[in-house]
């Protein structure tokens, strides 16, 4: 869901809830093949998967005489699978949800991170467009955003450019507590045996 969206490009567009629903198969953990080519067919339907998450207008938007939403927060979310089994052979990873409390602020910043490609602009290309393309599918990943090669009739995804991984944040305060330093008040050092000149 996204708060808003002002252009085709989605140049605004904010990711606001993640359903990654995952098939798995349907056999036994020790039939793993089996459960590797269900999975690639698919263990339910997914227009049934997506039904179970429900967007309506909030009781507050309704109350306040609304018949369409201003904003995120007059819609109302509803995971139905939460309170439904899921189909078998489905597992459902609820991507945005974190434990706030549980981690730092830098952690959820890491977090949200790591889906940030997720509301940037995917484009998609048969290898001949993307041979054909190069330096414009290029300058697009350049922008951060994602480029998606397919082949065949089926057009069946092979490869997916995007920008580098962000670096990890370096953590500091590894030493913090372990050591004390002091500096005596006759201690001096010239500018030239500081610099080690």
């Amino acid at each position: 869901m996204f708060e808003h969206d002002r252009s085709a490009a989605r140049g605004e567009m904010i990711v606001r809830g993640l359903y990654d629903f995952e098939h798995v198969g349907t056999q036994h953990e020790n039939n793993a093949e089996q459960n590797k080519r269900e999975a690639r067919l698919g263990c339910a339907h997914a227009h049934k998967l997506i039904e179970g998450i429900k967007v309506d207008l909030s009781d507050a938007a309704k109350a306040a005489g609304k018949t369409f939403p201003e904003s995120f927060a007059d819609y109302a979310v509803t995971n139905t699978w939460a309170t439904t089994p899921l189909p078998k052979g489905i597992k459902l990873h609820l991507r945005h949800e974190i434990q706030a409390s549980a981690l730092t602020i830098a952690a959820q910043l890491d977090y949200l991170s790591s889906w940030a490609h997720l509301s940037v602009m995917s484009t998609t290309l048969t290898i001949g467009e993307f041979k054909a393309r190069l330096p414009e599918a290029l300058a697009l990943v350049q922008k951060g955003e994602f480029v998606t090669v397919t082949y065949g009739r089926g057009k069946r995804p092979v490869a997916v450019f995007g920008p580098p991984p962000r670096a990890p944040r370096r953590k500091l305060g590894h030493l913090a507590g372990k050591f004390s330093v002091t500096i005596h008040p006759d201690f001096k050092m010239t500018e030239e045996e500081f610099l080690g000149a």
